[in-house]
């Protein structure tokens, strides 16, 4: 997987995402899609754990499960479940060790802005995603403060991540403090094994 563009560019912090995953994922690993969206980043977890592998997919809006479910089939996946729930939710159907976490925060893209993820919901999905993390295991969150709702999610996400015991986890946060309209942030958590 390529992380620079032609020219230099590195493109979207999504790039750096990719990258982490690629070097995080192997096959037959377990993963979670918190905030499925149109299931793009199902796909891509799905892509790196490969049919051995199996995937938890989550989103409180049917077009969202519908969009998702068409995509992974499309590509010949059915190592996965889908559910119509809040990720706040998780622990209800996951307890197995899971090797890494995706959340893309926001609203749906195409979808409805006002129907977007609060913090809420997002503290209690992110505790109860640390709780089941394998050794060695990662959590991404996507975050999104060019909205009102997505700047408040994100100030909370750093405030909580910058109290999390150090010598348990890793945290880092990706940002291109250079473009405007407050561009999107990436957060990565790692268990220290």
């Amino acid at each position: 997987m390529t992380l620079v563009r032609p020219h230099g560019s590195i493109g979207h912090v999504s790039e750096f995402q990719k990258m982490l995953l690629s070097h995080s994922l192997q096959p037959g690993d377990r993963v979670v899609d918190a905030t499925l969206g149109n299931g793009n980043d199902a796909l891509m977890l799905l892509a790196l754990v490969g049919n051995t592998g199996f995937l938890y997919g989550f989103d409180l809006q049917a077009e969202a499960l519908n969009n998702s479910d068409i995509l992974l089939h499309h590509h010949g996946y059915s190592n996965y479940k889908l559910f119509q729930d809040c990720h706040s939710k998780l622990s209800e159907y996951v307890e197995e060790p899971i090797k890494g976490y995706l959340f893309n925060l926001g609203y749906l893209p195409k979808g409805n802005k006002l129907v977007t993820t609060l913090w809420k919901t997002t503290e209690i999905a992110i505790s109860q995603a640390m709780n089941t993390l394998s050794p060695g295991g990662f959590i991404g969150i996507m975050t999104y403060p060019g909205h009102e709702s997505g700047m408040i999610e994100d100030s909370e996400i750093q405030f909580f991540f910058s109290k999390i015991d150090q010598n348990k986890y890793q945290i880092a946060e990706t940002q291109f403090i250079n473009q405007k309209n407050n561009p999107p942030k990436y957060y990565w958590l790692s268990k220290r094994e």
